[in-house]
């Protein structure tokens, strides 16, 4: 391996309620060359698709807002002052409060996804620096052992961390992104019990094109790092884009297109420990 050296795990924080304890997190692991990374997403993350839908309104408004400027013009030039004049005047009021309206949706934060409530789980939960930029946060499930539990996958500038409270039982534990070598799409077969993990199989370089007729397309992901572990989440509420956001933040670690060589030239032989270091109160 060259210029891979394992980042430090931090042990996670959570915030319990009272008779709340924290179980075990215990990944898969894998011995031998983790696989190939993916190709980098090209897919526009969340909030520059928003920006780039609001960008469209606001270029559809400004075009809408040009014509009937130009109707109201030319209606009072040949002294039209009826209601075609008065019905003009008011739908170019319209116009102008959209164009206002979606101009003032593409100032701000890029990362507007993250709602108030997001920012504050996500401080209770692990006990990262306040320096860590929370990026987005996704409702999915984890396979932990042979069981698989609900919960959060929240991105941030270094880690991936997930969260899941069931009753008194809290599973938490944090990935450094500068860990991980290959995050691989997969499909999740369904199990007739849901505290039951599925099986996750990998698709091939990736999954075929969304637009294939009939195809069956990616529904999960298999994280592989450098401690020989694998992370897999499944039934994502939004799964396209918890997938882009990854990617992009875990190549932004290493100012991609870096990430790719370096994972393909490790050699993975180290021993896997056989749980995450867990949080205080177990």
């Amino acid at each position: 391996m060259s210029g891979r050296t394992m980042e430090p795990i931090p042990v996670p924080a959570p915030t319990l309620k009272p008779n709340e304890k924290v179980v075990p997190y215990t990944p898969m692991v894998y011995q031998g060359p983790a696989p190939v990374a993916l190709p980098p997403s090209t897919d526009p993350l969340p909030w520059e698709r928003r920006q780039l839908e609001a960008q469209k309104q606001q270029e559809e408004y400004a075009r809408k807002k040009a014509e009937l400027a130009k109707k109201e013009q030319e209606a009072k030039g040949k002294g039209w002052f009826s209601n075609l004049s008065v019905g003009l005047s008011s739908a170019l009021n319209e116009v102008s409060a959209g164009v206002s309206k979606v101009g003032s949706s593409l100032g701000g934060s890029a990362h507007q996804t993250v709602t108030e409530q997001l920012e504050k789980d996500f401080r209770a939960s692990f006990g990262l620096p306040g320096t860590e930029r929370l990026w987005d946060a996704y409702s999915c499930r984890c396979i932990n052992g042979p069981a698989a539990c609900d919960g959060w996958l929240y991105i941030s500038t270094n880690y991936a961390s997930f969260f899941s409270r069931n009753g008194e039982q809290v599973v938490a534990f944090i990935m450094p992104l500068r860990n991980i070598v290959s995050i691989q799409k997969a499909n999740a077969t369904k199990t007739p019990n849901a505290a039951i993990a599925p099986t996750l199989t990998i698709a091939p370089n990736g999954g075929p094109h969304p637009s294939t007729p009939g195809a069956v397309l990616p529904d999960a992901f298999q994280i592989f790092t450098l401690d020989g572990t694998i992370h897999s989440f499944f039934y994502f509420w939004s799964f396209v884009d918890c997938y882009n956001v990854l990617d992009r933040a875990w190549r932004q670690c290493f100012q991609a297109p870096q990430v790719v060589p370096l994972a393909m030239q490790h050699g993975y032989g180290q021993p896997a420990p056989q749980q995450y270091p867990a949080a205080p109160g177990m």
